[in-house]
Order: structure tokens, then C-alpha cells, then sequence
């Protein structure tokens, strides 16, 4: 998650090295986030056929191998090119995730888990804020890049060999003794079930106020560190550590939305609706 950080304090570095405009460098961005939310669609179908723990080791590696090669790039197209195939990984993250978390804690469990795993991504793009805005103007762009994408290859191994992949449906009260019996879920998902899920209407309202939702949440996190530091006058790293302190909030929202999702859950789901 880091990865989606990476570059962003270090904008101005890059467009004087590639002689590139700002423009340029947000269609960078631009293709990073329209390709991750693609691939997070297929993704997501992936997830409900096949092992969502060899998945997600498949996705890391198909994400990580262009972000560290990002750190050798020599021109704006070979720039382009490979964070668009970071895009491509980084959208594994979040259906692999949320299915394993839906299958390893119960529905009662869902909302303070779900709090403390957007606190790690949130974590995890603070890492890579803080990690551009410290090296990068000392040293390169490049650097951060590398220490960010190296320990992935480390990590994927061990995640390969000690996690272990839950039991589908082994935690929804409606199967769950079943499963416990020895009784497998065996459906698989298929194509034609996205017209059925589109068609309630939950999920296609909830899909249609993100569209316009996440705009906001495209812009900023993109350009609020370059705009701090080239309208404002401040340095990069006072302009990470001011949108530090903006995200560290956004972790206790998370954090405490999930615990207060869960308590109303218990009570009664609409509340935890009509408390979102």
C-alpha cells in the first residue's frame, strides 16, 4: 500500500528531471488508480473462484515487480508504463483482504477488524508519504521507491508458507454448522451473478455516491503535498508531516467507526446503516 505513496511527495523532483508538467505527471497517478480499480473488479471475481491466499501472492509479486523496477525508469513513458502495471497489483489488496477478514472473524467481529485493516493501508500510504518526503529530496526519487517494493519480496515467502487460507462461509451463522460438520461451500461465482448484485438496489446506490465521493479523495491524497509546498511555500517533508497529521485522524475514524459499527450491529443492523 505504501507503493500508492511512493512518488506523490516527490512530484516536483520528477517533473524537473523528465522535464514533464504537472499534467503529465497526474495522467501518471491517473492511470495508477483507473487500473487498480479495473483489476480490482477482476480481482474480486478471481476471489470467489480460486485460493484467495496463492491470489494474493500472485497479485503482491504482479505489483511489486514493476514498482521496484520503477526506481531504474529513464523516461516519462517508461514511467507510465510500469506504474500502470502497479495499478494492476495493488488492486488485489482489497477484495482478497476483505474476503479472508469475512472468513476468518464473524459478521458481530467485521466492523472493528474492517477499522483496523484500512488503519494498516492508511498506515501503509503514510509509510511511503514519509519515506519519499525524508530520502527523496536528500538523496533521489529512486531510493524510496526501492525500500519500499524490497521488503515485499521477503514477506510474500513467508505469507506463502504460514498463513492459512479459512474455510469459506466458515463463519456465517446461516452455514456455519454445516461447514463445521464437513459440509464444503462449493459455489462459484459466474458472470451473470453481477447483474443480480447490481440490481439490489443497496448496492447500486452505494455504488453510484462513490463515484462522485471518491473524486475528492482522488485529488487530494494526489496533489495536496505538492500544493502545500509550491503554493505555501513550505518544505516536502513539512508538507508530509501536515498531511500526516490530517490522515492520523482519519485512522481514529476508522478505528473508532468500526468498533461503534460493531456495537450497533449487535443491536440491530439497521442502526449500523443509519450511523454510516
Amino acid at each position: 500500500i505504501a507503493d500508492q505513496a511512493i512518488l506523490i511527495p516527490n512530484y516536483l523532483l520528477i517533473e524537473k528531471e523528465f522535464g514533464i508538467k504537472h499534467a503529465q505527471v497526474g495522467a501518471v497517478s491517473s492511470i495508477f488508480i483507473v487500473i487498480g480499480a479495473v483489476s480490482a473488479i477482476l480481482w474480486g471475481y478471481w476471489v470467489d473462484k480460486y485460493s484467495r491466499k496463492q491470489l494474493l501472492v500472485f497479485g503482491v509479486l504482479v505489483g511489486e515487480i514493476p514498482c521496484f523496477l520503477t526506481a531504474f525508469t529513464q523516461n516519462y513513458i517508461q514511467l507510465f508504463l510500469v506504474r500502470a502495471l502497479t495499478g494492476m497489483g495493488i488492486g488485489v489488496i482489497l477484495p482478497v483482504g476483505y474476503s479472508l477478514l469475512g472468513d476468518y472473524f464473524p459478521p458481530q467481529e467485521r466492523g472493528k477488524i474492517a477499522g483496523w485493516f484500512i488503519s494498516a493501508v492508511t498506515l501503509g500510504y503514510l509509510l511511503g508519504a514519509v519515506l519519499a518526503a525524508t530520502i527523496g529530496p536528500r538523496l533521489s526519487w529512486r531510493y524510496p521507491v526501492i525500500l519500499c517494493s524490497t521488503p515485499n519480496f521477503i514477506l510474500v515467502p513467508f505469507f506463502h508458507f504460514l498463513a492459512k487460507e479459512p474455510v469459506r462461509g466458515g463463519t456465517e451463522s446461516e452455514i456455519k454448522e454445516l461447514v463445521s460438520s464437513g459440509v464444503a461451500y462449493l459455489y462459484k461465482v459466474k458472470l451473470r451473478d453481477f447483474k443480480r448484485i447490481i440490481s439490489i438496489r443497496t448496492n447500486l446506490f452505494l455504488n453510484l455516491q462513490s463515484i462522485p465521493g471518491c473524486i475528492l479523495w482522488g485529488i487530494l491524497p494526489t496533489w495536496v503535498i505538492t500544493f502545500i509546498a509550491k503554493e505555501k511555500g513550505f518544505t516536502i517533508t513539512t508538507a508530509t508531516v501536515i498531511v500526516l497529521i490530517f490522515a492520523m485522524a482519519r485512522i481514529g475514524g476508522n478505528l473508532c467507526g468500526g468498533y461503534v459499527g460493531d456495537h450497533l450491529y449487535k443491536r440491530s443492523p439497521i442502526q449500523q446503516i443509519n450511523f454510516c
